[in-house]
């Protein structure tokens, strides 16, 4: 849960979609938008949701964590895919928007961590 912490204080503006994106019902953390929550308040709720929810949520959220690294933004920048705002909110847009390029994404990030790992 770690994760799903630091993905919500540091998303923006997404945090519906990243609920959406966990097919989660947002009226079961908030009724109407997450955005009138604070992160602190929506964590309690998250705990709240069932143990399948939760496990979606934090897949989704480390995901979108390791694509939110400097690594993985720059790949995002080297594909063209630069998007404003904050690294996470930029990995949210790009997954709600165009998985396929999520995935690449997170293949070539992939590549590139562990060919920095190995230079070591």
């Amino acid at each position: 849960m770690k994760t799903v912490n630091r993905v919500l204080h540091c998303i923006d503006e997404e945090s519906d979609t990243l609920f959406e994106l966990c097919g989660i019902d947002i009226n079961a953390i908030s009724p109407g938008t997450t955005r009138l929550v604070s992160p602190k308040e929506l964590m309690s709720r998250v705990h709240g949701l069932s143990k399948g929810e939760q496990a979606a949520l934090i897949r989704v959220a480390a995901r979108i964590d390791l694509l939110a690294d400097p690594i993985g933004q720059q790949v995002l920048q080297d594909l063209s895919l630069d998007y404003s705002g904050n690294p996470h909110d930029n990995a949210v847009c790009l997954l709600a928007s165009n998985e396929k390029s999520f995935r690449k994404a997170e293949e070539i990030r992939y590549v590139e961590h562990n060919r920095g790992r190995q230079r070591m």
